[in-house]
This record gives C-alpha cells, sequence and structure tokens, in this order.
C-alpha cells in the first residue's frame, strides 16, 4: 500500500500548503511537516519527489502551476 506522500492525495496536500503559503520560500522540512499528520514515515526527498510529479503533472494542464526550486533550501509556488 503505498504512502500518502507518495499518492495522488499526498501531491494535493503537497500542492494546498504550497499554494496557502504562495509567493514565500518554504523549507523542505516545513512541507514534511504537512504529511507527519498519517501514520506513513515520510522524509524530505519525498518532497522532492512530489514536486516532480507536480511539475510532470503542469506540463500536460491548460493553467500550469510555477513551483520554484531555492537550491538547497526551499520552494516557492509563484
Amino acid at each position: 500500500m503505498a504512502s500518502r506522500a507518495s499518492s495522488p492525495r499526498g501531491e494535493f496536500a503537497l500542492l494546498a500548503a504550497m499554494v496557502r503559503r504562495a509567493g514565500t520560500s518554504v523549507a523542505a522540512t516545513e512541507l514534511v511537516a504537512q504529511f507527519r499528520r498519517s501514520e506513513a514515515e515520510v522524509y524530505d526527498r519525498s518532497v522532492d519527489v512530489l514536486i516532480l510529479r507536480l511539475r510532470r503533472n503542469r506540463a500536460e494542464t491548460a493553467q500550469p502551476a510555477h513551483i520554484r526550486t531555492e537550491r538547497g533550501l526551499a520552494y516557492v509556488f509563484a
């Protein structure tokens, strides 16, 4: 069974967390905290994978989301 972080529900939760903080830098560790509500263990790399999936999905949508990486620091939803 896939964990919440590796599911479409996890992608949605990540995107929702980023939208709530739009325009500000959000560290991967802060984003991980959004997923700790579930029983599944989630690691910083899980956020990276979810960001990758969101970017891939963005290419398929008419109105793509813009996720900028601040290398080694954080992500920004612009």
